[in-house]
């Protein structure tokens, strides 16, 4: 019986997200520099874990942009690995929270219009 190859959800998640990747990591393994912690893969996984808190919340009316806010200047979720100083790390996340204000600020201006970036 011929070698029977077997691949982890990562890798077959890696396949369907970017099929270059996959070949990157798992079929020429010289993916490893790829998988250094980066400031963007924590700003991602910063955001993404403040949304999955968000949408935890059941009661509809409780999920407001002011909610939203309050997770994000908690820094309860905030990554900071993966930042070459800790000036670049405060400073990205000085710049994320200036931008949500901004954001939120134009959005009840415009009486909630949404914006094409």
């Amino acid at each position: 019986m011929p070698d029977q190859k077997y691949f982890s959800s990562a890798a077959l998640s890696a396949y369907l997200q970017y099929p270059y990747k996959f070949k990157i990591l798992y079929i020429d393994r010289v993916g490893t520099a790829y998988k250094k912690l980066q400031p963007y893969h924590s700003f991602g996984n910063t955001i993404h874990k403040v949304f999955v808190e968000f949408f935890k919340i059941t009661n509809l009316q409780e999920r407001t942009i002011n909610k939203l806010l309050s997770l994000l200047v908690l820094e309860t979720f905030w990554i900071s690995e993966g930042y070459s100083t800790k000036e670049q790390n405060k400073k990205l996340y000085t710049n994320t929270m200036l931008f949500i204000y901004l954001e939120t600020f134009l959005q009840i201006t415009c009486h909630n219009s949404t914006f094409v970036y």
